[in-house]
């Protein structure tokens, strides 16, 4: 509909200067009708563009201050999207239990599953400085894909990213 990757990029590029929504060609994402948008690079094979715009997201929209927190949190989505943003993943794909990446903002993350499974995020380079992913393995498997499967959620396992300091 935009012409291809190239087009649809420049204009996701132009979206994410700011993220007031100062214009209507910029995000808003505050408020959660704009929820998912900064994953959508990950899809047009630009997947290092959704890492520094969801870095830069997660750490000024969400900034450690009384008076940063956006918007409003109509019954916590803002607040769950920061927790999955955080840990690197993201159900972007509704319908599917598939999960889109990220790169993490924790060293570590253990997700303890009711059926007594836990799932393991481990990202040791993360650092305000080391946001790009280079190299992702789930249980061992190297991973080329912006996104993983789902049944991670029912048996557990360990995903491994692999950070650096510029894209890959």
């Amino acid at each position: 509909m935009l012409g291809g990757n190239g087009p649809t990029n420049s204009l996701l590029d132009s979206m994410f200067q700011s993220f007031d929504g100062e214009t209507p060609l910029r995000a808003l994402l505050t408020n959660e009708f704009s929820q998912g948008q900064q994953w959508f690079y990950n899809w047009t094979r630009m997947p290092s563009h959704t890492q520094e715009v969801v870095h830069r997201w997660l750490t000024t929209v969400y900034a450690n201050d009384c008076c940063t927190f956006p918007n409003n949190d109509d019954l916590g989505t803002m607040s769950a999207q920061y927790v999955w943003a955080s840990m690197g993943i993201y159900p972007e794909n509704l319908g599917t239990t598939d999960v889109t990446l990220n790169s993490p903002l924790f060293t570590q993350v253990l997700i303890h599953l009711m059926n007594g499974n836990t799932i393991t995020i481990n990202a040791p380079q993360a650092s305000s400085s080391n946001f790009f992913i280079q190299s992702v393995a789930v249980n061992g498997t190297s991973q080329t894909k912006t996104w993983i499967p789902g049944s991670l959620f029912t048996n557990g396992g360990t995903v491994d990213f692999t950070l650096g300091s510029s894209a890959s």
